[in-house]
């Protein structure tokens, strides 16, 4: 809007109004006075759903820009921010703005006891006016047993020219804040400060951090900077996995390959069900996610949703091994009922899932769930053009390089998304045979349907190996383990 002040601006007239009073809240008749800070965390509250709503917080910022870990051994909350996750929306007023209310609002669940603070340095930039203007708005309204109740701020793999940023901020903070500051070079000391006699609680520690963080590390250390792709499901979980609790369905999933959150998240968000079209994707643009998903570098929220579709399947792809295992694909080909068998079919997966590895069980459930959800979003939303007269629906979109080798928006006709094309797609990477022989060959076309079976029954009770699903949607901000969910 012309003569409207930009979004730094805005935060710069705020933060030098009274921390006080921002506005007032009717309450039982009666006017009450309401902070600033109070303001930003009541607001942040509408932003907390599921990725199929409008405005929610992106569920993946609470596997990697803020999260809570296990306490330390002497009982303070362990908080983890991450805020390089940031780096593709900094030129985003209205993104960042509300990153800031979804950092607010989740700690302001652990202000009132003692926390120690982790800040992650991957090379944002604190000098960035997007940055510095907010860090200065939080800080000059921020209540007071912030800094009381904060035990230690621990900056990881700090940069000589971080800690000049930093000293650039020395006037505006306190004393007692300034001496709680302390570096640390790397992830195995500060496991071993958290947990100085516990190897195991050292370890759950260490899997917490973002894997771009674990490749900062070996960088610092001087060890080979280690990929996500390829790597085997046992590996992503024990040492990378993300305890995600999916307000969606109110599921928690211990352990989850963290690239397979942001993916499936990500594609929830942008209605991606109606361009489900992974091999009409433009390949520069796969290559270039593929990338991004092997460093654990975040994903472009410009990319086009087909590219999304293409990332997952690629990812999936890589495993080495299906999920539902070889072994199970022999178990496979001694059944006698036939595809179809929707009846038989269930009945094996049910028993499937009580003797499969955890991780593989919950990765399976998880991507079958996504894909449920996806094509439910797809027939609604056709119900809904056909409501509206067959007008107004939306429409796909994607990007692709004219002539001149610039990128260009193209409109498409919506695919319909079904749980038969996903099986399709996907069936693969759920279940095949280690090798192609005759051996297999009724198996085989066994595959798809019983995909397509696990798909449209991703909900059912009796695949579910986890506790119930909560009804609380909202879930928690502690992501120390999902069975506190």
């Amino acid at each position: 809007m012309p003569g409207a002040p930009t979004t730094a601006t805005k935060w710069q007239l705020a933060a030098k109004k009274s921390a006080a009073v921002s506005s007032s809240l009717k309450v039982m008749g009666k006017v009450i006075e309401e902070s600033t800070y109070d303001s930003l965390v009541r607001e942040a509250k509408d932003c907390v759903g599921h990725g199929g709503l409008d405005g929610a917080f992106p569920e993946e910022w609470s596997a990697q820009l803020l999260f809570q870990c296990h306490d330390s051994s002497e009982g303070y909350k362990v908080v983890i921010f991450c805020p390089y996750f940031l780096l593709p929306v900094t030129e985003d007023a209205d993104e960042m703005d509300r990153a800031l209310r979804f950092v607010l609002y989740n700690m302001d669940k652990v202000r009132t006891e003692k926390y120690i603070f982790v800040y992650c340095f991957l090379g944002m930039d604190w000098s960035n006016p997007a940055i510095a203007t907010r860090l200065r708005f939080v800080y000059d309204h921020l209540p007071d047993n912030y800094r009381e109740n904060l035990v230690k701020f621990y900056v990881l793999h700090k940069s000589m020219s971080f800690q000049m940023s930093l000293w650039g901020f020395r006037m505006m903070l306190s004393n007692e804040f300034w001496n709680k500051i302390e570096y640390i070079d790397s992830l195995d000391d500060f496991c071993q400060k958290m947990q100085p006699t516990d190897h195991f609680e050292r370890a759950e520690l260490r899997r917490k951090f973002p894997f771009l963080v674990h490749r900062r590390d070996a960088e610092a250390l001087g060890k080979p900077l280690p990929g996500m792709l390829g790597l085997t499901i046992k590996v992503l979980s024990e040492f990378y996995g993300v305890d995600f609790f999916d307000r969606t369905t109110g599921k928690s999933y211990p352990r989850l390959p963290p690239p397979i959150i942001f993916l499936c998240e990500a594609l929830e968000r942008e209605g991606a069900e109606q361009d489900f079209q992974p091999e009409a994707a433009n390949e520069e643009q796969v290559q270039k996610l593929r990338e991004a998903l092997d460093q654990g570098q975040p994903l472009d929220p410009d990319t086009p949703c087909r590219v999304l579709w293409a990332g997952l399947l690629g990812f999936l792809q890589a495993i080495p091994g299906p999920i539902l295992t070889f072994e199970t694909m022999g178990d496979l080909r001694h059944t006698t009922w036939a595809a179809g068998d929707r009846q038989e079919e269930k009945k094996f997966l049910t028993n499937l899932f009580k003797t499969l590895p955890e991780e593989n069980a919950y990765l399976a459930l998880y991507i079958a769930s996504f894909l449920h959800t996806m094509c439910s979003n797809s027939v609604q939303r056709g119900a809904n053009t056909l409501q509206n007269g067959g007008g107004g629906g939306a429409v796909g979109k994607t990007l692709s390089r004219n002539a001149a080798g610039k990128l260009e928006e193209e409109e498409h006709e919506p695919t319909l998304m079904t749980s038969e094309g996903c099986a399709v797609v996907f069936s693969t990477c759920f279940l095949r045979p280690s090798a192609y022989t005759d051996s297999y060959k009724d198996a085989v076309l066994k595959v798809s349907s019983l995909v397509e079976t696990l798909i449209n029954n991703a909900e059912e009770p009796d695949l579910w190996i986890g506790k119930p699903p909560s009804t609380d949607h909202f879930g928690t901000f502690d992501s120390s383990s999902s069975d506190e969910e």
